[in-house]
């Protein structure tokens, strides 16, 4: 009902509304209209890259010999490094030095580092002694701007690898120097004596950076094909324009205007103006919830998400948010009267306050209820002006570790240009990009690796965060991109592993005929890999506050639809922190699990439209719908039978579901029974797991599946699957037994 009656307003506003197209790549890129570099095949650019500027952090024991590596490669053989004679006070050997000006500690100075040292200044005719360095002649170094970075891993001591891989940072003297602080369980799972609940060690590490500029579209294309030669685990080099990435280009103004916005009185109650009434659900669970996932005793823990967007001047209603005063609120909201006031979105202004109503906005009786009332939200200014990757990678991995959720509705920096200008450059494109038959490069990258050599890319799949990415879109009348691996969309192209869940918009959310919205872009799906995670209102109105104290409506595109699934994953990490909290894996495979079937796009997305409502409950029970009874929780205790066989379609026999991997089993009216699984792809460089559906079903005959208790009773029943409308497992049922004799299950 409350679901009916906001969709009812929005149609009602929506009526006068004139549409909007809102960012998606780019942060307007795939939401208001592609960039060239969107549009595939791509020709070789009438321009090439002017200069660029490159970074280069060393950590760790092989600190000095990766030293010498870069300045052997960039500095003695190519000449691209840029050097300056650094003249002592005194003389004094090389190793004090190289300390000082390069940020290496005395005891990692080793005779490879010297050595590259020497050739250096031999190039550059000066016979260095690095036992005594005179002030009248000095010493040709590296002009570099030298610091000291930090950063934060996190180590699984259940994980054999990586609890190997602490134990040898912790015992090796060449990391003395680059490890910091330490932190042993810091999740509690010692104290809290659950199995379920990983060891987690944090680890802070010190790195050296280096950073200098280069010109010149040869001398960039060959330093970009010697950081990709030289990067290790240990050694991150990247190469980036020096214009960096304009994200968007807005429009002027935007004049979605509505009209018929306010009741008489004014909203009054939190379920009026709620966003997640505009995703509807599969069935109530409200009593469930209540009992799963009882308010916190105060203070009242809040997660974080970080939207990487423009900045914000929030609506006072989304002070809380950012932190203000609650006081400060209140007499803003007085000033402002009734919430209900409509004005007009400014895309160049506003985005990013659509993005944190849907997210934040208060459950305080005024206005909207955001999807994670209670986050605290950071903008991070990723989308009016040229940035680099490596400012937003310095940044995530600054703040990650105390941030439960990320958002992006744009994408990172694109990759190196398709250009025959000189051989160096035609190598550096022959090992991006894909050529045709014709032997002419197409928008499509070389190989898997690609996507995972860019150090954006690398930092985001090594941290333990959720980074909830927009789909993006194409104007209407364009084919949306199918992503993929080889889609040059990142990190749309890493929607396979378990840190990055990409969203799709869907049309008609809230109802059984949800669909994916004709312009979002959507993955293309394989037997072991998903890249699009879940739908979410986009593709559609969405209401927004506006920067000058208003309410505007606006076309959502499928930046809205990330907000959505960002809020969702803020509230179920605050709700069960134990479950989700630095197991990003586990936060995505749950919101895939717990969306609702959709009947058209399943081949493109993992899952269906999210179902907040059964997103919410307790991740650590199975949960039992029966068509006449609530949801409730159950101890699954085995499967009745190995496999269940299904009727024949007109595609022919469908083949039988194997019971033992099903994760979920759904019966949707008018549709059929469900079956989704999941499973954690081996040999992977980052963790992965696939998450799947099937096509709906209808069982061959009725008949037991599944043996369970329900909490609080001592006695087993038998699931009917001709009674059953949702069957959710915690984790994987691998037993399987007789029930011939268990009553059914009412």
């Amino acid at each position: 009902m409350e679901a009916m009656q906001l969709a009812n307003r929005l149609r009602t506003m929506g009526a006068a509304a004139a549409t909007l197209v809102l960012c998606g790549l780019n942060t307007v890129q795939a939401e208001e209209r592609p960039a060239a570099d969107l549009a595939p095949p791509i020709e070789a650019p009438k321009s090439r890259i002017a200069g660029a500027k490159v970074f280069i952090e060393f950590e760790g024991g092989i600190a000095s010999s990766a030293m010498a590596s870069v300045i052997h490669r960039f500095g003695v053989k190519s000449r691209i490094l840029p050097v300056r004679v650094y003249r002592p006070d005194d003389t004094v050997g090389l190793c004090p030095i190289l300390e000082s000006e390069l940020k290496l500690p005395g005891r990692n100075c080793t005779t490879d580092l010297i050595g590259s040292i020497v050739w250096l200044n031999r190039l550059n005719k000066l016979v260095l002694d690095p036992n005594a360095v005179q002030p009248t002649r000095g010493v040709y170094l590296p002009a570099v701007e030298a610091s000291i970075t930090e950063i934060t891993r996190i180590f699984d001591l259940s994980n054999t690898e990586e609890k190997n891989r602490l134990d040898q940072i912790l015992n090796n003297p060449g990391w003395g120097d680059f490890v910091g602080r330490t932190a042993e369980d810091i999740l509690g799972s010692n104290e809290k004596n659950d199995p379920t609940i990983p060891h987690l060690n944090e680890l802070s590490i010190k790195r050296i950076a280096w950073e200098f500029q280069i010109s010149g579209a040869e001398r960039v294309a060959e330093a970009t094909l010697i950081g990709k030669s030289l990067a290790t685990t240990n050694l991150m080099i990247s190469v980036q324009n020096i214009e960096g990435f304009v994200k968007s280009k807005y429009a002027a103004s935007a004049t979605s205007v509505f009209q018929n916005w306010c009741a008489i009185p004014p909203v009054s109650n939190n379920t009026d103006g709620s966003f997640a009434g505009m995703v509807g659900g599969l069935y109530d669970t409200s009593l469930a919830v209540s009992k799963s996932c009882p308010p916190p005793p105060p203070p009242r823990p809040r997660p974080k998400v970080v939207m990487m967007d423009q900045p914000i001047t929030p609506h006072p209603d989304l002070g809380h948010a950012f932190l203000k005063d609650d006081a400060a609120i209140e007499a803003e909201l007085k000033q402002l009267g009734p919430a209900c006031q409509p004005g007009n979105f400014v895309r160049d202004v506003d985005h990013s306050s659509l993005l944190a109503t849907i997210i934040g906005a208060s459950a305080n009786n005024y206005g909207f209820v955001g999807m994670a009332p209670d986050a605290v939200i950071e903008a991070y200014p990723w989308n009016q002006k040229p940035e680099l990757n490596n400012d937003l990678r310095r940044f995530v991995e600054r703040v990650w570790p105390k941030t439960e959720v990320f958002l992006l509705a744009s994408k990172f920096a694109p990759y190196p240009p398709q250009s025959a200008a000189s051989a160096v450059e035609k190598r550096l494109a022959d090992k991006t990009w894909k050529k045709d038959d014709n032997d002419k490069w197409i928008f499509q990258l070389k190989d898997d690796n690609v996507r995972l050599e860019e150090d954006i890319a690398r930092t985001v799949l090594q941290t333990r965060m959720l980074l909830v990415a927009a789909a993006g879109q194409t104007p209407e009348g364009n084919a949306p991109f199918e992503i993929q691996a080889d889609t040059p969309m990142s990190p749309q192209n890493l929607g396979d592993f378990d840190n990055v869940l990409v969203v799709a918009a869907c049309e008609d959310c809230d109802k059984p005929t949800a669909r994916l919205w004709a312009e979002s872009n959507r993955g293309a799906n394989d037997a072991d890999r998903s890249f699009v995670g879940v739908l979410a209102p986009g593709g559609q109105n969405v209401p927004s506050y506006v920067s000058n104290g208003k309410i505007a409506m606006t076309q959502g595109g499928t930046s809205s639809a990330a907000a959505f699934v960002a809020g969702l994953a803020a509230s179920m990490s605050q709700c069960y922190p134990d479950n989700y909290r630095l197991r990003p894996g586990d936060l995505k495979e749950r919101i895939i699990l717990a969306s609702r079937p959709v009947l058209d796009g399943s081949s493109h997305v993992a899952g269906g439209v999210i179902d907040p409502s059964i997103s919410m409950l307790d991740p650590a029970k199975t949960w039992l719908k029966l068509q006449t009874q609530p949801v409730r929780p159950v101890t699954m205790k085995r499967w009745c039978k190995d496999h269940l066989n299904l009727k024949p379609t007109a595609a022919g026999l469908p083949d039988p579901w194997f019971l033992k991997k099903a994760r979920r089993l759904t019966m949707v009216d008018q549709v059929g029974l469900i079956y989704q699984s999941s499973e954690i792809l081996p040999g992977e460089r980052y963790p992965a797991r696939t998450i799947r559906r099937k096509p709906p079903g209808i069982a061959a005959e009725n008949g037991v599946v599944a043996a369970v208790q329900y909490e609080g009773q001592d006695s087993e029943c038998a699931v009917d699957v001709g009674s059953l409308k949702d069957l959710f497992l915690s984790q994987n049922m691998m037993e399987s037994g007789e029930c011939s004799a268990l009553p059914l299950c009412q």
